[in-house]
């Protein structure tokens, strides 16, 4: 077992480097994560809930106590990134300006977070979503216009979602029941953290569902990779 965890360590460290931050006990390390992204920064997290008012407490402390300034509070997402939040977000960026945006939620939260900063940094450009859905749009926009999309820094709350980490934003047309995707290496947060103790809390229900949905996920990869990366996602299957 140390071994395998070891391998996955180096796996993470080879995929992300200093960008990424995880391990037990890490949350703390969130201030310099952040800093280097700019001074303002509007943080987006499960506020409704109460079992999430320590974790916020506490986020905002780290930020504020490295110096930033928490413009802004904003509730996240529903499940499955609806585009009616992605829109919300959306607008408390626009309003606040902020440097960067700090998200700490599970999968759909992160990703409403990162459509929502796609949309705020194009938005004269394409004011809804429709036209960033798909692969290599938000690229192209960057290379017509010369604009980066608004960093985020993402703070997993649960086991198995990559959302922290990839390429993908998963967001969800309420009335149509259509769900799509913008797929692209620019909405990819430049910056994440997982303190796993972040978990501890979880219902045992969720973390079941958490560690077949991990393993489908993996099986998923190596089953679509082709021979040139077949090793690789293998390693990181097993």
């Amino acid at each position: 077992m140390e071994l395998a965890e070891q391998k996955a360590r180096e796996l993470l460290v080879g995929f992300k480097g200093d960008d990424y931050i995880f391990g037990s006990g890490v949350l703390d390390q969130l201030g310099e994560q952040v800093t280097s992204l700019g001074r303002r920064v509007l943080l987006v997290g499960r506020f409704k809930s109460a079992w999430f008012a320590p974790i916020g407490d506490r986020v905002e402390e780290i930020l504020k106590k490295a110096g930033l300034e928490v413009i802004g509070k904003c509730q996240g997402a529903a499940p499955n990134a609806p585009f009616e939040d992605v829109y919300r977000i959306h607008s408390h960026i626009m309003h606040g300006k902020p440097d960067a945006v700090v998200v700490v939620d599970a999968g759909s939260g992160i990703d409403a977070v990162k459509a929502a900063a796609t949309l705020a940094t194009y938005g004269d450009v394409s004011p809804e979503i429709g036209p960033y859905l798909g692969v290599g749009k938000v690229s192209e926009l960057r290379e017509e216009h010369g604009r980066t999309v608004l960093p985020v820094v993402a703070v997993m709350l649960a086991a198995s979602s990559a959302a922290h980490l990839t390429k993908y934003a998963n967001v969800t047309d309420i009335q149509a029941g259509q769900k799509s995707l913008i797929i692209d290496l620019d909405i990819v947060p430049p910056k994440a953290l997982f303190d796993y103790d972040l978990t501890g809390s979880q219902p045992l229900s969720l973390t079941q569902d958490g560690a077949f949905d991990g393993i489908a996920h993996a099986v998923e990869v190596y089953f679509g990779a082709g021979p040139d990366i077949e090793d690789l996602t293998g390693d990181i299957c097993e």
